[in-house]
């Protein structure tokens, strides 16, 4: 007997038991379901889903068209046994800078630290610049100015100075600070000209005059001021608390469409955890 006869009789042999296993597992379970009865709760319903894949490994086995690894499944005896189950690896844990470094620190007390307000000014009250959610941002800055009044903490006041007639005007109304928020007489102001408090101004030599390691940022933008200015902070070796719901932001165009506030804020904020600062809620701290 030639080989290609041996062949030819393998085959044919191979998909005789093929039909067979077919017939028998599209046939066995092809049954009504009871009146009344739930087609997920249905024993035959549940038997079809399991064996639907396998029906159609061997039928895709026999006309040579599968590509999947079902055809791995089967036995010489035409009998399905299980495969190892490939898992992924597992994922570890995402942690910050701060956690792998080990210096994470708990958020800082107002009795115990100095609170930073920047440019809580009109500007952003209406106009172009308009905050999201800057309403509420500046309630939760008042409940903290009060709270440090209380407990006698430092406060510092940071105003943006821009250009005569155009945005952050020094002399117009839009650059002035929200009335509720005026310094007092014993309270500090610092004037910038750039989103980075410490740049051409005497913020640091301010706070090491007022002796506290521990810094207490509000104010806006989160994404501008507030980012380069927490950033600064660790540069000059302050721990510094970023009180998450008393900043703010506004929308940003990009070349693929407009970035949300809440992404552009929820962005920032997760960086500025992530390396720069704790961040804390405004109720954790009054």
């Amino acid at each position: 007997m030639t080989a290609q006869r041996i062949w030819s009789r393998t085959v044919r042999r191979r998909e005789v038991i093929m039909d067979r296993l077919l017939e028998k597992t599209t046939g066995r379970f092809n049954q009504p379901c009871r009146r009344g009865s739930l087609a997920h709760s249905c024993p035959a319903i549940k038997a079809n889903r399991q064996l639907c894949a396998h029906s159609t490994a061997l039928q895709a086995l026999k006309t040579g068209t599968c590509n999947s690894d079902h055809s791995h499944n089967l036995s010489a005896r035409g009998q399905w046994h299980k495969s190892p189950i490939q898992r992924s690896p597992r994922m570890p844990s995402i942690k910050t800078m701060f956690q792998l470094s080990g210096r994470v620190h708990a958020p800082a007390s107002l009795s115990n630290a100095t609170l930073i307000i920047i440019d809580a000014q009109k500007e952003y009250l209406s106009g172009p610049l308009a905050l999201t959610g800057v309403d509420e941002a500046l309630a939760n800055i008042g409940q903290l100015v009060a709270k440090a009044r209380a407990v006698k903490c430092p406060i510092v006041h940071v105003r943006h100075l821009g250009t005569v007639g155009g945005l952050f005007d020094p002399q117009g109304e839009r650059g002035q600070l929200v009335p509720e928020l005026m310094p007092q007489a014993d309270e500090h102001l610092i004037e910038k000209r750039l989103p980075n408090a410490f740049n051409g101004t005497g913020l640091h030599e301010l706070l090491q005059s007022l002796g506290h390691l521990d810094l207490i940022v509000c104010g806006f933008m989160s994404h501008s001021s507030i980012s380069t200015t927490v950033r600064a902070t660790k540069d000059y070796g302050y721990r510094c608390t970023l009180v998450d719901d008393a900043c703010a932001t506004r929308d940003l165009p990009s070349p693929h469409g407009v970035v949300s506030a809440n992404v552009v804020h929820r962005t920032e904020m997760a960086i500025m955890a992530d390396n720069f600062a704790t961040l804390a809620l405004t109720k954790d701290l009054v």
